[in-house]
Parts: C-alpha cells; structure tokens; sequence
C-alpha cells in the first residue's frame, strides 16, 4: 500500500502517477512523476498537441489480434463490423459482444484498450514504476463505480492504486494548482461538445476551516443546434456572450477556461474581448486528466495546500460519522467516516467491547452546519445484564452519498461470554 504520510513522497520519488480521462468517445492520459510539481499530457503524435485517443478496439481477424481503433484510422480493408466503439456506454450498462462466436464484457473490452493505450507510454516512461491511476468520466453513480471497479479487476495491476472521480472534482484539484491569484474569485469552466454546453463554477466558502470549495454544474442542452457549423460563427458568438452575461451577473469571476471541441473554431471574437475584462481565459482540453493526476497525488498524500480545502460535490459524504467511546478509562471521539470523501471509498471495520449494553450510539456531524444528531442502533438479543461484555465486529459503508450501512457482529467475551453468533443489520439516512 502507497498510503501513509512518513516520508510517502521522499520513498516514492520517481514513481509515476496517472490521470486517465474516459468520454464515451475518447480517452486521455496524463501523467507525473512523484516529485515533479506538473503532470504532462501524452500526444498521440510527437511533437503535437494531439492527446485525444478514440475510445475504440478493433478485431483482426487473421491473426485474432486486438488493435486500438486508432491504429485502423485511414487504412484500407479495414471492416466496420469488426471496429468495436461505445466501450464506455456499454461497460456501464454491463453488456456484452457476440463478434465471430466469441462473447467479450464490454467492462473486459474497456480493460483491455485501458492495458493497450497505457502500453504506448512505454516510450516515455517506465511502466513498473507505475504506483496509482485515477480515473475520472463525467459523472459517478452506484452503478459506474461498480463497473470501475470490475474493470480495473481485469487490469489485473497488483501494487498500483486504483482511484475514481467525477470531472468537478478533476476540475477542483487542477485550479487548486494554479496560481492562487486565479481563484481569488469564482472561476468558470465551459464545456462544449456535440452534446451541448456545459458550465461549470467553481467557488471557495472561505468562512469555513477547512475551506470549502464547490462546483456548480449547469447543462445547456440547446446548444446542440447552435455548434459545429449548423448556424453562423456570428450568431454563435452572439449567443455566447449573452449566455456569459447572464452566467457573469455581478459575481466576481477571476478566470474562465473554454474546452471542448466546440471552441476549437475561431468564432467567438466578442465574447472573448468580455471575457477578457479583468480576466485571465485559457483555451485546451487536458484539464481533467491532469486534474485526476494532481488529485491521485493528494489522495495519496495529501500536503498543506490539499488539506487546506475540502471539495463538496455530489459524490461526497457531507457529514462526519463518529462514536464517542470510553478509551483507558477516559471519554474520546471515534471517527467512523470523514466527511468529504467520496462515498464509495468510504469503509471500516473496527471492534468495540460493549459493557452491560445493547446500544451502538453514531454521532452525526453535518458539514453544512446543520444540526449534530445522533442514531442510537439497538442490538436486541444481545445480553445487557450489568457486567456481561461483550465484543462486537463493526463493518461501516456508504450505500450512496446519503446512506451509511452499519453491521455488527458479536463475538462474544472469551470463554467467559461466548459468542451468540448474532449479526445485525441497518441502513441510516445521514
């Protein structure tokens, strides 16, 4: 395990990170070496800002051979029906390919253009240095976490860390690492691709310790009529600039980044002269895989800057969860879960010795600044007689962002108490 603060960066320096974008139609790589202060995004041809790989796997049939999609663009005999795409839809909807009499998991398929992309960065790194790779897609959901996770099963990499994020929180830690003069205000993020427009704000509560930072999705699904040459560069400028006013208000907006392919074209003349008012705009498209890289890092081990802010978003636990317990005779907090991790990764087992009880007490404490609760979870069956211990397994998880799953095992007190072989089960609302 890479995890643990004593001397995590000075025993790791040199091992390689990785940030890994998945879009349905492409995929990303960025990369870092523990050590270096920015992560460098891979070019699909040397010398050129080209970091898009189409998120495609093709059959050659002579040799039953696995090829990236990239590999058949602009060959000749090359046959659609043995170029494989929408890796990433159906990984989620956990499908599967009939190609040939062959039958292949789209999550196995998704494993392997994984394994077969990352092999082409053997040219600029070494691969057994590898110690972790975060990946982050659009959106996370019970559902996408367990198709990750089955995914990076069939990767099959022992020793290297395997992390998810959604792109708010990719687009959280890469604005962490910028200049702090950039997000002294609210900064806005514009998105804009076949599927329309999105926006993206991100803003610091700097009243709370740790500060809080959020990011405030907004979709703008009409724009699809108004990209990729369907209406004049005039009037897609024109609708811009209106849209960002409107975005704009009276906030204080200090930087603004434009992505996508949708802003590939040099239509947007006006909006760029507002946008540039006192602002500083950039143009590209590898913030989230470098985000996702920047983001490993902290998670592995988090520094100064890192634990300084917390980013809240939907995937999030917005509570800690806690008991207060009886340590060496003296009263102290047990911190169950920690509020601001993402709620899949959250998870622990611990034991606790019950005296003359059958109650397990949770301390809820909302980081919203609502009110502290507590959940009293009665363990019935389970003696309570004065002086009758007993000790009890506890295993705590997150369901979803909101639901927190607690078992309690009990194992008894030695001989004196035997185990009753009694396990309890309950799901509580946060």
């Amino acid at each position: 395990m890479l995890f643990g603060k004593d001397g995590f960066r000075k025993k790791n320096n040199g091992k390689i990170l990785i940030g890994y974008e998945l879009t349905p139609d492409t995929a990303q790589i960025s990369f870092m070496r523990i050590g270096d202060n920015q992560p460098y995004t891979f070019s699909t041809i040397a010398g050129k800002e080209e970091y898009d790989l189409p998120l495609s796997l093709y059959l050659r049939r002579e040799d039953n051979l696995w090829l990236l999609g990239k590999d058949t663009l602009g060959k000749e005999g090359i046959s659609p029906q043995d170029l494989v795409e929408e890796l990433l839809e159906k990984a989620w909807q956990n499908q599967s390919l009939e190609l040939y009499g062959q039958s292949y998991s789209y999550r196995a398929l998704l494993a392997l253009f994984i394994k077969k992309s990352l092999s082409l960065l053997s040219m600029e790194i070494n691969l057994n240095q590898l110690a972790g790779i975060m990946f982050t897609v659009d959106s996370l959901d019970a559902h996408k976490i367990e198709a990750l996770r089955e995914m990076a099963r069939y990767l099959g990499l022992t020793g290297v860390e395997i992390l998810f994020m959604g792109k708010e929180e990719s687009f959280f830690w890469y604005n962490l690492h910028t200049e702090q003069s950039l997000w002294k205000g609210e900064v806005m993020l514009y998105e804009l691709e076949k599927t329309g427009l999105i926006r993206y704000r991100l803003f610091v509560n700097r009243n709370t310790t740790p500060l809080v930072t959020l990011v405030e999705k907004k979709e703008y699904p009409e724009w699809r009529s108004l990209t990729f040459d369907r209406v004049s560069a005039e009037s897609r400028d024109e609708a811009f600039l209106s849209l960002c006013k409107q975005d704009f208000g009276n906030r204080n907006v200090t930087a603004v980044y434009l992505i996508g392919d949708g802003f590939d074209q040099d239509c947007y003349q006006e909006s760029l002269r507002y946008l540039c008012q006192n602002r500083r705009v950039f143009r590209g498209n590898n913030l989230y895989s470098k985000g996702a890289c920047q983001g490993l890092l902290q998670k592995l081990d988090p520094d100064k800057l890192g634990e300084a802010y917390v980013y809240l978003g939907e995937d999030k636990l917005l509570a800690n969860v806690g008991m207060n317990l009886l340590r060496q005779g003296e009263e102290s907090y047990l911190a169950v879960l920690n509020g601001g991790n993402s709620w899949y990764d959250c998870k622990k087992e611990w034991d606790i010795i019950l005296e003359g009880s059958n109650q397990l007490i949770f301390r809820i404490i909302p980081l919203n600044g609502k009110t502290i609760r507590e959940y009293t979870m009665e363990l019935n069956g389970l003696a309570g007689m004065k002086k009758v211990y007993s000790r009890i397994h506890l295993s705590a998880w997150m369901n979803s962002p909101t639901q927190l799953q607690v078992r309690a095992c009990d194992l008894g007190f030695g001989q004196f108490y035997p185990s009753t072989n009694r396990i309890w089960e309950e799901t509580i609302e946060l």
